[in-house]
Formats: C-alpha cells, structure tokens, sequence
C-alpha cells in the first residue's frame, strides 16, 4: 500500500473477513516496521502497461532482459491490445520498488521508443 488510507481499508477488509483467496480468509496486522507514505506518484503500482512493436513487446524479449538485470517475481501478464503491429502488454510484478519501478527503468534504457506507464494494481483497494 503506497497510502495509511489504503492500508487501513484493506486492514478493514481483512477483520471484516471479506478479503478471501482460494476459499482462505486472510488474516491481517499491522507490520511493527511502520513506513511512512509514500510521497511519489499516485499513480504508481506494481503493474507496468508496455506499449510497442510486438517484436520487443512480448514475454520471451523482456524475460530475457529482465533476468539479466534483476530479480523479479511475476503475477501475470497479458496482452491488452496487439494493433498494426503495436502491441500493449500488461506486466504485474510482485511489487513496486524492487521491481515494476525497475523494470521501467531499464525498458527506458534499453528502447527508450516504448510507451511505459503504470496500470492499475489488481490488489488495490477502492476508496468507499
């Protein structure tokens, strides 16, 4: 969670008994490390929106780059749109700093030519 207001409404979720994965409530606590919000974008997640030609906008292209320059965890990735040879991949890491925050940088590095934003985080919680 980037915000204290997000954290507390999935906290909520959770002592509510509504946050539930493959038929397991989670259970949630406060992490006795407390940090402060993040002062960043409020757009930021841990989901990438990659937007280029299909020859460098597919899984086996950026795995390669990607498992050559850090570690990272994947959740899912899939194909938004594939147009006139453009193609829009949707690419959820396992977080933000260590590694979607990453993976832009060094996407702008390598093909500075690609399109690069975040997208919406599926475990994001929707303000009520």
């Amino acid at each position: 969670m980037f915000t204290r207001a997000g954290a507390q409404r999935l906290l909520n979720l959770c002592n509510d008994n509504q946050l539930v994965i493959g038929g397991n409530v989670v259970r949630c606590v406060w992490n006795r490390i407390l940090s402060p919000e993040f002062a960043g974008d409020a757009h930021l997640s841990r989901v990438l929106q990659i937007t280029g030609p299909q020859e460098v906008v597919n899984v086996e292209r950026l795995e390669a780059l990607f498992l050559t320059k850090f570690a990272y965890e994947t959740q899912n990735v899939s194909i938004l749109s594939d147009v006139n040879g453009t193609r829009v991949m949707e690419w959820q890491f396992g977080s933000y700093r260590a590694q979607a925050e990453v993976a832009k940088l060094i996407l702008k590095r390598e093909w500075p030519g690609l399109v690069i934003r975040f997208g919406p985080d599926p475990c994001a919680v929707a303000a009520q």
